[in-house]
């Protein structure tokens, strides 16, 4: 077989990736997370309920991280091409970067309010995320499964204030004690 003449670079299926979750999604839905997302210009780590609320409006589009492909039945034709596994970690890194760019004010928030713990848990969180994201959409083929864990641990976690199940470092407790490593 010939070579493909073009190798996919990341700017066109990080653009392939946003327009298919953007694509997919309700009016009402795109308005909520503009409203989040400039929302989050003044966010600090007291106001945790705004960025609970974003991260549960944003669980749509994390949890098809792994799935889309078994769901859509789209399964043999991407994994059949060329790199399937490169693939796949260009889709985690496309995720990354939109759960960054969404919650890249909290971030600098933090920065500028001297509470890099903060930041750096909430990065760690993204990453974990991601990661079970993925991990649970390739394992059982849906997003169910991942839901329901994201939703239970974000229950626990940063709205009740548990801080060994706080993977974003929303309680003051999970600072001090560094729990965001055992997320990474």
């Amino acid at each position: 077989l010939a070579k493909h003449p073009r190798k996919p670079n990341f700017k066109d299926l990080f653009m392939t990736e946003i327009k298919i979750e953007i694509k997919n999604r309700p009016l009402w839905w795109k308005i909520v997370v503009a409203i989040f997302f400039l929302g989050s210009f003044s966010i600090t780590s007291s106001s945790f309920i705004f960025w609970s609320l974003a991260w549960v409006c944003l669980l749509p589009v994390i949890s098809s991280i792994g799935s889309r492909e078994s769901v859509n039945d789209t399964y043999q034709i991407i994994f059949s091409s060329p790199n399937p596994t490169k693939q796949f970690f260009f889709k985690l890194l496309t995720y990354f970067v939109l759960m960054l760019g969404f919650n890249g004010f909290i971030i600098i928030n933090f920065v500028f309010q001297n509470e890099i713990e903060h930041s750096i848990a909430l990065i760690v969180g993204i990453i974990f995320v991601i990661s079970i994201a993925g991990f649970l959409g390739e394992f059982t083929k849906g997003k169910k499964m991942f839901e329901l864990l994201f939703l239970l641990m974000y229950y626990i976690g940063p709205i009740n204030g548990v801080p060994y199940f706080d993977f974003i470092g929303v309680t003051s407790e999970a600072i001090k004690l560094n729990l965001w490593i055992v997320f990474l």
